[in-house]
């Protein structure tokens, strides 16, 4: 997402309460959200790690 207002595009859609935590281009993001009628906290976080010339580690760790 670029800004905020991709943010709020997206709490409209999905009935959720997005905010993004961290974005450190373009090695990764962390976001954040509460969802449904008992929201709970939920946390994603995504690194990106060149590996030579043409490979990228991707790594994700969900928290919840």
């Amino acid at each position: 997402m670029s800004d905020r207002s991709d943010a709020r595009r997206f709490a409209a859609r999905m009935s959720a309460l997005p905010e993004i935590l961290e974005c450190v281009r373009p090695e990764g993001l962390r976001v954040s959200w509460r969802f449904g009628p008992d929201p709970a906290f939920s946390e994603v976080g995504v690194r990106l790690t060149p590996e030579g010339s043409d490979r990228t580690v991707f790594e994700l760790e969900h928290v919840s």
